[in-house]
Protein backbone atom coordinates (compact mmCIF):
# COMPACT_ATOMS: atom_id res chain seq x y z
CA UNK A 1 0.00 0.00 0.00
CA UNK A 2 0.78 3.43 -0.81
CA UNK A 3 0.20 6.97 0.33
CA UNK A 4 1.34 10.73 -0.86
CA UNK A 5 2.10 13.54 1.35
CA UNK A 6 2.15 16.66 -0.04
CA UNK A 7 5.02 18.81 1.37
CA UNK A 8 4.90 22.06 -0.81
CA UNK A 9 4.77 25.30 1.79
CA UNK A 10 4.54 22.99 5.51
CA UNK A 11 6.87 23.02 7.80
CA UNK A 12 8.76 19.92 9.20
CA UNK A 13 6.57 19.24 12.11
CA UNK A 14 3.56 19.70 10.26
CA UNK A 15 4.89 17.23 7.18
CA UNK A 16 6.08 14.62 10.46
CA UNK A 17 2.67 14.92 12.11
CA UNK A 18 0.81 14.45 8.84
CA UNK A 19 2.80 11.31 8.03
CA UNK A 20 2.07 9.87 11.56
CA UNK A 21 -1.41 10.71 10.90
CA UNK A 22 -1.45 8.57 7.93
CA UNK A 23 0.14 5.48 9.47
CA UNK A 24 -1.90 5.33 12.04
CA UNK A 25 -5.01 5.28 9.66
CA UNK A 26 -3.78 2.73 7.74
CA UNK A 27 -1.92 0.26 9.61
CA UNK A 28 -1.61 -1.94 6.36
CA UNK A 29 0.65 1.80 4.85
CA UNK A 30 4.33 0.18 3.82
CA UNK A 31 5.44 2.74 1.60
CA UNK A 32 5.28 6.47 1.79
CA UNK A 33 5.78 9.37 -1.03
CA UNK A 34 6.69 12.88 -0.05
CA UNK A 35 5.55 15.52 -3.06
CA UNK A 36 6.31 18.68 -3.12
CA UNK A 37 8.35 21.28 -4.40
CA UNK A 38 9.81 21.88 -1.08
CA UNK A 39 11.11 18.83 -0.66
CA UNK A 40 12.76 19.23 -4.10
CA UNK A 41 14.84 22.11 -3.59
CA UNK A 42 15.33 23.06 0.07
CA UNK A 43 18.46 20.38 1.39
CA UNK A 44 18.02 21.49 4.81
CA UNK A 45 14.14 20.66 5.17
CA UNK A 46 15.26 17.38 3.30
CA UNK A 47 17.67 16.78 5.91
CA UNK A 48 15.30 17.62 8.49
CA UNK A 49 12.47 15.50 7.34
CA UNK A 50 14.70 12.42 7.05
CA UNK A 51 16.29 12.69 10.65
CA UNK A 52 11.73 12.70 11.53
CA UNK A 53 11.05 9.75 9.50
CA UNK A 54 13.88 7.67 11.10
CA UNK A 55 12.07 8.59 14.08
CA UNK A 56 8.64 7.86 12.57
CA UNK A 57 10.56 4.43 11.41
CA UNK A 58 11.71 3.23 15.38
CA UNK A 59 7.77 2.07 15.91
CA UNK A 60 6.86 1.18 12.42
CA UNK A 61 8.00 -0.72 9.88
CA UNK A 62 7.70 1.46 6.56
CA UNK A 63 9.65 2.51 3.97
CA UNK A 64 9.52 6.01 2.02
CA UNK A 65 10.32 7.82 -1.81
CA UNK A 66 10.46 11.75 -2.49
CA UNK A 67 10.65 14.05 -5.70
CA UNK A 68 14.00 16.03 -5.55
CA UNK A 69 16.06 18.27 -7.43
CA UNK A 70 19.21 16.68 -8.97
CA UNK A 71 21.14 20.11 -7.95
CA UNK A 72 20.21 19.32 -4.32
CA UNK A 73 22.13 16.57 -3.94
CA UNK A 74 24.75 18.11 -6.05
CA UNK A 75 25.13 20.92 -3.26
CA UNK A 76 25.47 18.54 -0.18
CA UNK A 77 27.02 15.29 -0.94
CA UNK A 78 26.49 13.11 1.69
CA UNK A 79 22.73 14.39 1.63
CA UNK A 80 21.74 10.85 -0.28
CA UNK A 81 23.42 8.86 2.46
CA UNK A 82 21.65 10.38 4.70
CA UNK A 83 18.16 10.00 3.09
CA UNK A 84 19.08 6.14 2.84
CA UNK A 85 20.21 5.67 6.39
CA UNK A 86 16.57 6.89 7.46
CA UNK A 87 14.42 4.85 5.45
CA UNK A 88 14.35 6.27 1.42
CA UNK A 89 14.66 3.45 -0.78
CA UNK A 90 13.13 5.22 -4.09
CA UNK A 91 13.85 9.19 -5.52
CA UNK A 92 12.02 10.64 -8.41
CA UNK A 93 14.54 13.35 -10.06
CA UNK A 94 13.36 15.73 -12.58
CA UNK A 95 16.07 15.80 -15.17
CA UNK A 96 16.03 19.03 -17.58
CA UNK A 97 17.89 17.47 -20.73
CA UNK A 98 19.32 20.66 -22.42
CA UNK A 99 22.99 19.86 -23.55
CA UNK A 100 24.67 22.60 -21.36
CA UNK A 101 22.60 21.41 -17.95
CA UNK A 102 24.73 19.33 -15.36
CA UNK A 103 21.68 17.20 -14.14
CA UNK A 104 22.43 13.97 -16.39
CA UNK A 105 25.92 13.99 -14.06
CA UNK A 106 24.23 14.77 -10.49
CA UNK A 107 22.06 11.67 -11.61
CA UNK A 108 24.80 9.39 -12.70
CA UNK A 109 26.83 10.21 -9.30
CA UNK A 110 24.06 9.84 -7.50
CA UNK A 111 23.52 6.04 -9.02
CA UNK A 112 27.43 5.37 -9.25
CA UNK A 113 26.77 5.65 -4.79
CA UNK A 114 24.97 2.56 -4.74
CA UNK A 115 22.57 4.19 -1.43
CA UNK A 116 19.40 4.29 -2.61
CA UNK A 117 17.79 1.46 -4.12
CA UNK A 118 15.55 2.95 -6.62
CA UNK A 119 16.81 6.54 -8.53
CA UNK A 120 14.18 7.37 -11.18
CA UNK A 121 14.58 9.95 -13.63
CA UNK A 122 11.66 12.16 -15.25
CA UNK A 123 13.41 13.68 -18.18
CA UNK A 124 11.76 16.96 -19.65
CA UNK A 125 12.02 17.58 -22.73
CA UNK A 126 11.64 21.91 -23.29
CA UNK A 127 9.35 22.77 -26.10
CA UNK A 128 11.23 23.17 -29.63
CA UNK A 129 10.60 23.00 -32.85
CA UNK A 130 13.18 20.56 -33.01
CA UNK A 131 12.45 18.21 -30.37
CA UNK A 132 11.89 15.33 -32.28
CA UNK A 133 15.51 15.21 -34.12
CA UNK A 134 16.60 16.38 -30.30
CA UNK A 135 15.03 13.09 -28.79
CA UNK A 136 18.03 10.95 -29.70
CA UNK A 137 20.38 12.91 -28.10
CA UNK A 138 18.10 12.63 -24.74
CA UNK A 139 18.28 8.93 -25.25
CA UNK A 140 21.89 8.37 -25.80
CA UNK A 141 22.11 10.45 -22.55
CA UNK A 142 19.26 8.08 -20.82
CA UNK A 143 21.05 5.30 -22.14
CA UNK A 144 24.47 6.29 -20.52
CA UNK A 145 22.78 6.35 -17.23
CA UNK A 146 21.23 2.88 -17.15
CA UNK A 147 24.22 1.30 -18.46
CA UNK A 148 26.51 2.80 -16.25
CA UNK A 149 24.80 1.66 -13.36
CA UNK A 150 22.33 -1.25 -14.59
CA UNK A 151 19.93 -2.14 -12.38
CA UNK A 152 19.77 1.25 -10.28
CA UNK A 153 18.34 3.98 -12.63
CA UNK A 154 15.52 3.97 -14.46
CA UNK A 155 13.69 6.11 -16.37
CA UNK A 156 10.40 7.75 -15.99
CA UNK A 157 7.44 5.80 -18.28
CA UNK A 158 7.00 8.96 -20.26
CA UNK A 159 8.56 11.89 -20.94
CA UNK A 160 7.55 15.64 -19.26
CA UNK A 161 7.48 18.25 -21.84
CA UNK A 162 8.33 22.05 -20.12
CA UNK A 163 6.06 25.04 -21.43
CA UNK A 164 8.13 28.25 -20.36
CA UNK A 165 5.64 30.62 -22.39
CA UNK A 166 2.05 30.14 -24.10
CA UNK A 167 2.95 32.77 -26.26
CA UNK A 168 5.81 31.27 -28.38
CA UNK A 169 4.11 27.96 -28.64
CA UNK A 170 2.95 26.94 -32.29
CA UNK A 171 -0.15 26.37 -30.87
CA UNK A 172 -3.29 28.27 -28.75
CA UNK A 173 -4.64 27.31 -25.45
CA UNK A 174 -7.90 27.88 -24.21
CA UNK A 175 -6.38 27.79 -20.70
CA UNK A 176 -3.42 30.34 -19.54
CA UNK A 177 -0.07 28.09 -18.77
CA UNK A 178 1.91 29.85 -15.65
CA UNK A 179 5.79 29.67 -16.91
CA UNK A 180 7.90 27.06 -16.60
CA UNK A 181 5.07 24.83 -16.37
CA UNK A 182 5.35 21.14 -16.92
CA UNK A 183 2.85 18.35 -18.42
CA UNK A 184 3.17 14.51 -19.10
CA UNK A 185 3.44 13.77 -22.61
CA UNK A 186 1.17 11.04 -22.60
CA UNK A 187 -1.45 13.53 -21.40
CA UNK A 188 -0.85 15.84 -24.33
CA UNK A 189 -4.05 15.71 -26.53
CA UNK A 190 -5.80 16.21 -23.31
CA UNK A 191 -5.15 19.65 -22.98
CA UNK A 192 -7.19 22.00 -24.22
CA UNK A 193 -4.85 23.13 -27.14
CA UNK A 194 -5.74 24.30 -30.22
CA UNK A 195 -2.87 23.05 -32.69
CA UNK A 196 -1.43 24.97 -35.49
CA UNK A 197 1.96 24.43 -37.19
CA UNK A 198 2.84 20.88 -35.41
CA UNK A 199 2.59 18.02 -36.32
CA UNK A 200 -0.50 16.43 -34.26
CA UNK A 201 1.52 12.94 -34.11
CA UNK A 202 4.55 14.45 -32.37
CA UNK A 203 3.56 13.43 -28.65
CA UNK A 204 2.85 9.81 -30.10
CA UNK A 205 6.26 9.16 -32.29
CA UNK A 206 8.32 11.05 -29.69
CA UNK A 207 7.13 8.94 -26.59
CA UNK A 208 6.95 5.15 -28.70
CA UNK A 209 10.49 5.96 -29.45
CA UNK A 210 11.07 6.89 -25.97
CA UNK A 211 9.92 4.46 -24.31
CA UNK A 212 10.98 1.18 -26.80
CA UNK A 213 14.68 2.39 -26.62
CA UNK A 214 14.85 2.34 -23.20
CA UNK A 215 13.14 -0.84 -22.82
CA UNK A 216 15.32 -2.46 -24.83
CA UNK A 217 18.60 -1.35 -23.49
CA UNK A 218 17.17 -1.99 -20.20
CA UNK A 219 16.59 -5.69 -21.55
CA UNK A 220 20.00 -6.21 -22.90
CA UNK A 221 21.84 -5.39 -19.68
CA UNK A 222 19.42 -8.73 -18.19
CA UNK A 223 20.36 -10.71 -21.42
CA UNK A 224 23.87 -9.66 -20.99
CA UNK A 225 23.51 -10.47 -17.26
CA UNK A 226 25.36 -7.09 -16.47
CA UNK A 227 22.85 -6.59 -13.62
CA UNK A 228 24.59 -7.38 -10.15
CA UNK A 229 22.76 -9.98 -8.39
CA UNK A 230 22.36 -7.65 -4.95
CA UNK A 231 20.58 -5.26 -7.28
CA UNK A 232 17.92 -7.54 -8.94
CA UNK A 233 17.14 -8.92 -5.43
CA UNK A 234 16.61 -5.41 -4.16
CA UNK A 235 13.95 -4.59 -6.23
CA UNK A 236 12.26 -7.71 -5.33
CA UNK A 237 12.58 -7.64 -1.90
CA UNK A 238 11.05 -4.22 -1.58
CA UNK A 239 8.00 -5.52 -4.00
CA UNK A 240 7.56 -8.46 -1.51
CA UNK A 241 8.04 -6.13 1.73
CA UNK A 242 6.67 -3.13 0.77
CA UNK A 243 4.58 -3.40 -2.32
CA UNK A 244 7.59 -1.27 -4.18
CA UNK A 245 6.69 -1.64 -8.29
CA UNK A 246 9.68 -0.79 -10.03
CA UNK A 247 10.07 -0.32 -14.14
CA UNK A 248 13.04 -3.26 -13.60
CA UNK A 249 10.37 -5.85 -11.65
CA UNK A 250 6.94 -4.64 -13.44
CA UNK A 251 8.64 -5.03 -17.12
CA UNK A 252 12.16 -6.25 -17.63
CA UNK A 253 12.49 -9.33 -15.31
CA UNK A 254 9.27 -10.28 -15.82
CA UNK A 255 9.93 -11.07 -19.15
CA UNK A 256 12.32 -13.93 -18.14
CA UNK A 257 10.54 -16.27 -16.25
CA UNK A 258 13.40 -18.16 -14.82
CA UNK A 259 14.53 -15.06 -12.66
CA UNK A 260 11.58 -14.14 -11.61
CA UNK A 261 10.51 -17.29 -10.38
CA UNK A 262 14.15 -17.72 -8.88
CA UNK A 263 14.34 -14.08 -7.14
CA UNK A 264 10.56 -14.32 -5.85
CA UNK A 265 11.76 -17.47 -4.20
CA UNK A 266 14.84 -15.25 -2.40
CA UNK A 267 13.11 -12.50 -2.00
CA UNK A 268 10.33 -14.40 0.11
CA UNK A 269 12.94 -15.90 2.31
CA UNK A 270 12.01 -19.41 0.82
CA UNK A 271 15.49 -19.90 -0.49
CA UNK A 272 18.95 -19.08 -0.71
CA UNK A 273 22.10 -19.42 -2.77
CA UNK A 274 24.91 -21.41 -1.12
CA UNK A 275 27.22 -18.15 -1.29
CA UNK A 276 25.13 -16.71 1.67
CA UNK A 277 25.07 -20.10 3.65
CA UNK A 278 27.73 -20.86 6.38
CA UNK A 279 30.00 -23.19 4.12
CA UNK A 280 29.64 -25.63 7.45
CA UNK A 281 26.38 -25.20 7.50
CA UNK A 282 25.59 -25.99 3.50
CA UNK A 283 25.49 -29.61 3.71
CA UNK A 284 22.47 -29.41 6.17
CA UNK A 285 20.05 -27.16 3.54
CA UNK A 286 18.19 -28.53 0.80
CA UNK A 287 19.10 -28.34 -2.87
CA UNK A 288 15.61 -27.06 -4.59
CA UNK A 289 14.84 -27.11 -8.56
CA UNK A 290 13.47 -23.76 -9.39
CA UNK A 291 12.03 -24.48 -12.67
CA UNK A 292 9.50 -27.33 -13.28
CA UNK A 293 11.78 -30.50 -14.20
CA UNK A 294 9.18 -31.90 -16.51
CA UNK A 295 8.57 -28.78 -18.17
CA UNK A 296 11.60 -27.73 -18.65
CA UNK A 297 13.81 -30.57 -19.44
CA UNK A 298 13.47 -31.73 -23.33
CA UNK A 299 13.94 -35.39 -24.36
CA UNK A 300 13.44 -35.46 -28.11
CA UNK A 301 16.88 -35.96 -28.91
CA UNK A 302 17.07 -38.88 -26.83
CA UNK A 303 19.41 -36.92 -24.26
CA UNK A 304 18.79 -34.84 -21.55
CA UNK A 305 18.30 -30.88 -22.48
CA UNK A 306 17.42 -27.66 -21.24
CA UNK A 307 17.18 -25.01 -23.53
CA UNK A 308 20.65 -25.34 -25.36
CA UNK A 309 22.09 -26.95 -22.09
CA UNK A 310 23.04 -30.59 -23.01
CA UNK A 311 22.94 -32.31 -19.50
CA UNK A 312 25.92 -35.20 -18.99
CA UNK A 313 24.73 -38.16 -16.75
CA UNK A 314 25.78 -36.95 -14.08
CA UNK A 315 24.23 -33.40 -14.40
CA UNK A 316 21.30 -34.96 -14.82
CA UNK A 317 21.71 -37.40 -11.38
CA UNK A 318 22.18 -33.78 -9.78
CA UNK A 319 19.15 -31.60 -10.98
CA UNK A 320 16.87 -34.90 -10.53
CA UNK A 321 17.99 -35.14 -7.33
CA UNK A 322 17.64 -31.54 -6.25
CA UNK A 323 13.75 -31.80 -5.61
CA UNK A 324 13.71 -30.17 -1.76
CA UNK A 325 13.23 -33.09 -0.45
CA UNK A 326 16.82 -34.37 0.60
CA UNK A 327 19.69 -32.72 2.16
CA UNK A 328 22.57 -32.00 0.28
CA UNK A 329 24.78 -34.57 1.84
CA UNK A 330 22.26 -36.84 1.20
CA UNK A 331 21.78 -35.36 -2.18
CA UNK A 332 26.09 -36.73 -2.81
CA UNK A 333 25.56 -39.70 -0.84
CA UNK A 334 23.27 -41.32 -3.35
CA UNK A 335 24.76 -39.57 -6.76
CA UNK A 336 28.65 -41.18 -5.19
CA UNK A 337 26.69 -44.72 -4.78
CA UNK A 338 26.12 -44.32 -8.30
CA UNK A 339 29.14 -42.15 -10.25
CA UNK A 340 32.24 -42.88 -7.30
CA UNK A 341 33.64 -45.29 -9.55
CA UNK A 342 34.38 -42.87 -12.30
CA UNK A 343 36.55 -40.58 -9.67
CA UNK A 344 39.51 -41.20 -8.01
CA UNK A 345 37.93 -40.45 -4.84
CA UNK A 346 35.13 -39.25 -2.94
CA UNK A 347 37.28 -35.31 -2.82
CA UNK A 348 37.16 -35.16 -6.68
CA UNK A 349 33.63 -36.10 -6.69
CA UNK A 350 32.89 -33.37 -4.19
CA UNK A 351 34.51 -31.00 -6.31
CA UNK A 352 32.99 -31.84 -9.62
CA UNK A 353 29.62 -32.02 -8.21
CA UNK A 354 29.51 -28.79 -6.27
CA UNK A 355 30.80 -27.20 -9.36
CA UNK A 356 27.36 -28.37 -10.97
CA UNK A 357 25.43 -27.30 -8.97
CA UNK A 358 26.80 -24.15 -8.61
CA UNK A 359 26.65 -23.62 -12.76
CA UNK A 360 22.56 -24.45 -11.88
CA UNK A 361 22.53 -21.89 -9.85
CA UNK A 362 23.97 -19.24 -12.31
CA UNK A 363 21.92 -20.22 -14.45
CA UNK A 364 19.30 -19.52 -11.54
CA UNK A 365 17.67 -22.99 -11.71
CA UNK A 366 18.51 -23.97 -8.16
CA UNK A 367 18.25 -22.69 -4.21
CA UNK A 368 18.68 -24.14 -1.09
CA UNK A 369 15.93 -24.20 1.33
CA UNK A 370 16.43 -24.67 4.86
CA UNK A 371 13.54 -27.39 5.04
Amino acid sequence: MENNVFVKEKNVQVILDEVEKRLKEFPDLKFIRLTGDDFARDAVKASQISRGMADLKNTRDFVWGCRCKPFVLADIPELAEELADCGLVRIELEINTQSDNNDFTYASVLCSKGVIPQVVGHMVLDWLPQSIENIESVLERVRGLITASPGSFEPGPSPLLRIYSASDLPFSTEDNLSSDSVILLENYESTPWKLKDIRKDWPIIVQQKYYSQIISCMCSLEAKRKIPHKKILSHFTLYENYGIDSLWHSTIFKKYKVLFNYFNLLSRGAARRSIDIAPDELETWRPQRTIDMWASVDYEKGYPRIGSQVLSPLEYELFLHSTGKLTLQQVLDVIFSRFGSRFEGYGEFYTTAMSILRSFEDRYWLAYTAI
